[in-house]
């Protein structure tokens, strides 16, 4: 469990970011790879085997103010998941790069709950 931890690959064109396991569990924790200058930001993927649970929980990948890079892509893949509390999962642009795309895979539930 990863509660309240932070992973920041930000950068100028950030860094991928691979987290695997069999059940993963992640409270109030972030996971940033934004790209704040010239170079395309790299993707976040998080894959579980059987379940991930998000609470209070924040993953983005972003361009951010004055980079020319476009976001990178998130992926999340498990058998079960769950976003509970305020979890985001965002792509955005603060500047004239592409927000990266958000694939969620669960092959058996995906519960969202929360504000």
């Amino acid at each position: 469990m990863a509660k309240g931890a932070n992973i920041d690959a930000s950068g100028n064109g950030g860094g991928n970011i691979y987290i695997r396991g069999g059940q993963i569990v992640m409270e109030n924790a972030y996971v940033f790879a934004d790209t704040q200058g010239t170079e395309n930001g790299q993707s976040i993927t998080i894959k579980a085997a059987d379940k991930f649970i998000a609470k209070g929980s924040r993953i983005t990948t972003e361009a951010l103010k004055n980079s020319r890079g476009d976001g990178g892509n998130i992926n999340v893949a498990a058998r079960k998941i769950s976003l509970t509390d305020g979890t985001q999962i965002a792509g955005s642009t603060r500047s004239s790069g592409t927000v990266g795309n958000i694939t969620i895979t669960g092959t058996d539930a995906i519960n969202l709950s929360g504000f």
